[in-house]
Order: C-alpha cells, then sequence, then structure tokens
C-alpha cells in the first residue's frame, strides 16, 4: 500500500488522480474537465472501500471524488490554496 498526499498548490486535481489510478473516466465537477484513463493498462484490480453505513452514493468513483473535492472549496465557491 501506497499513500500520497495530492497538493492542490502543485495545481493537481483529486478527481484527475482517482481517474488515472483507477484507469476510469472521470468528470470533475470542480475544473469542469473530463479525465479520460480508460486505455490505461496495468491495473489488476480497484475497489472503494467504506465502513458499514456509508452513504451508498460515495460507493460511486465519480461521486465520491468529486464530494471530496468539493470539501475543499470554500463558502464562495473558490478553490482553497
Amino acid at each position: 500500500c501506497s499513500i500520497q498526499n495530492i497538493s492542490r498548490s502543485d495545481g493537481r486535481s483529486i478527481v484527475a488522480c482517482a481517474a488515472y489510478r483507477a484507469g476510469e473516466k472521470l468528470e470533475c465537477d470542480t475544473y469542469g474537465k473530463t479525465q479520460d484513463y480508460t486505455r490505461k493498462t496495468g491495473l489488476e484490480y480497484t475497489q472503494i472501500f467504506a465502513p458499514d453505513g456509508a452513504n451508498p452514493d460515495l460507493l460511486n468513483r465519480q461521486n465520491l471524488w468529486n464530494q471530496a473535492e468539493q470539501s475543499e472549496l470554500k463558502k464562495d465557491g473558490s478553490i482553497k490554496q
């Protein structure tokens, strides 16, 4: 297992990073971009782990990472730096 921080100050998007790591196509609501890594090879398995009783909407990668990205926004909708 490897854990890495995704730094917004480096201009990175959590949705883009999640799409890359999972080899999926995800839409980033914050930046309005589509990140498509469906042609990426070498992935054997991806899964979202959540505790019992977790919101079922967050078991969808698209919803989970866009929600995480939204939590990083200020109340006025601007991006925290």
